[in-house]
């Protein structure tokens, strides 16, 4: 998981209160699963928290996205184009809301 400090111990807290399994604890489950779907619920995290993470392709280039990260209050925090995958525009929105969090 790319998520370090404050913002990965406030992520699992809100994360075993979201899933109720009996035989693992829920982490284990998580960092188990497809990156994709890793991502969505990290995106669910974020919203929880007040931040929200947009992806969005620009033209009709399947290697050209950006991201953008905005606080409740309709703050941006970042928007960036990558000349890439949505997954590397993923990986990249979520490094920037985990560095975003953990700085405030």
């Amino acid at each position: 998981m790319i998520l370090t400090d404050k913002c990965k111990a406030d992520f699992e807290k809100w994360y075993e209160k979201t899933i109720d399994l009996n035989f693992a604890p829920p982490i284990l489950i998580f960092n188990d699963i497809h990156p994709s779907m890793q991502y969505g619920v990290i995106v669910d995290f974020a919203d929880s928290v007040g931040y929200y993470i947009v992806i969005e392709q620009v033209g009709y280039s399947n290697n050209n996205f950006y991201h953008q990260i905005k606080s409740i209050d309709g703050y941006f925090y970042s928007e960036s184009a990558t000349n890439g995958t949505r997954h590397e525009a993923r990986t990249e929105a979520v490094k920037k809301f985990n560095e975003i969090y953990n700085s405030k």
